[in-house]
């Protein structure tokens, strides 16, 4: 048997569509005229497998992703940090999808039920219909050997949510949406209704930075629209004081539509864009707040500045004596009722590498024990919900 073909026999076995590479200038492509569009919606035969893997010069095998493949899809890493914060948050995942050491970084091979197109990343890209990834041995022209991590099972790959999986979103900063790191556009912005004017597009403008804003309201899975249109009105708001001015209705056209563009995977088809528009505009007659000076940044900033609480002074880690004091003053403002915080805000706000440790620390305070937190209400599933607490020491120690 020729080399690859024992490979693209077995990977063939599981359903998915495989194509032969050539080794030409661009490696990445179907040898000898093959035109690989046609193995876009039907699989090849064995016969013509066996046909092209007797081809010469190969560098190795492909498969082409999407229903033809039975709903395989793969998240591409670029960026070792990414894959290490994703591989940190979803351990179980990291350890069981097969996974791929390509030239560049990663690939996270998953089956889905859902039809997915390609999106780009600052940290690489969820690859969909469309395209097709290079699997092992292959031979990269640099010489790099393309090899299975984490191989495939026997059988069928389960399918998982790719949302809540978190492959469908960036993951070279941390998931905040009050993050300030930038993402760099990838794709030209959509082709938009203009809801002050009838120009067919809108334009970018100059003075005001469009991805910046979008991402400190990032669309990374289904249900956010609500609370992320109206962090996107506060970035808006936080943006018009720093230039001193409102945007423009063409600015904030350029804003919305950049947003929604990013955001089209995860909203409800049956709504129309205009009403997620009109959301937009509610939202910001609606902030009272601009980003970065709501209840949360104030607690923090008088916890920085004013004497520790006694209480804290039983922890020899400075950071835990912060989050207490961080505590008291949330209290404070809220007092009588609880206060809410998540453990993504602690790790943004103590710039931790995951929320985990986050999480540790307020279960930790507020263990019966500490005496010093009580949970009164737990914060909904996947962090789209903070927990509700109570400070229990003095206010005034």
């Amino acid at each position: 048997m020729t080399r690859y073909l024992e490979d693209a026999l077995e990977c063939s076995a599981r359903g998915w569509c495989i194509l032969p590479i050539a080794q030409v200038k661009k490696w990445k492509k179907p040898p000898y005229g093959l035109k690989w569009k046609p193995y876009q919606t039907r699989q090849p035969t064995e016969d013509e497998l066996r046909e092209w893997f007797q081809m010469p010069k190969l560098a190795g095998l492909a498969v082409v992703l999407g229903p033809v493949s039975g709903g395989l899809y793969c998240r591409e890493f670029d960026d070792a940090e990414a894959y290490q914060r994703w591989a940190s948050e979803h351990p179980e995942l990291a350890k069981s999808l097969p996974t791929v050491r390509s030239k560049r970084g990663w690939h996270v091979y998953f089956h889905s039920p859902e039809k997915i197109h390609t999106k780009k990343y600052d940290d690489g890209e969820l690859r969909g219909i469309g395209c097709y990834c290079i699997l092992p041995p292959s031979v990269h022209q640099s010489g790099h050997v393309y090899s299975w991590i984490i191989p495939p099972p026997p059988g069928r790959l389960p399918e998982i949510d790719p949302i809540e999986a978190g492959l469908c979103q960036e993951w070279g900063c941390t998931e905040s949406t009050e993050n300030t790191e930038r993402t760099k556009l990838t794709e030209p912005p959509e082709a938009t209704h203009d809801h002050i004017g009838n120009r067919s597009e809108v334009d970018r403008p100059r003075n005001v930075d469009v991805d910046a804003l979008v991402s400190l309201a990032p669309p990374t899975k289904a249900h956010q629209n609500h609370h992320l249109l109206f962090t996107l009105a506060r970035a808006v708001k936080a943006e018009e004081k720093r230039l001193d001015r409102e945007l423009t209705g063409p600015e904030l056209d350029a804003v919305f539509a950049e947003w929604y563009r990013r955001a089209q995977p995860f909203l409800l088809e049956v709504r129309p864009r205009d009403e997620y528009w009109l959301e937009f505009m509610a939202a910001l007659d609606s902030v009272k707040y601009p980003l970065g000076e709501g209840v949360l940044n104030q607690a923090w900033e008088r916890a920085k500045k004013l004497p520790l609480p006694s209480v804290a002074l039983r922890f020899e880690s400075q950071q835990i004596r912060q989050l207490i004091a961080l505590c008291r003053e949330l209290q404070r403002a809220s007092a009588p009722d609880p206060f809410f915080l998540s453990c993504r805000m602690v790790q943004r706000l103590f710039a931790l590498e995951t929320h985990t440790t986050a999480n540790h620390w307020l279960r930790g305070l507020a263990s019966k024990r500490a005496g010093i937190l009580r949970e009164v209400e737990k914060g909904g599933p996947k962090g789209n919900r903070a927990s509700r607490y109570m400070y229990l020491p003095p206010l005034d120690e």
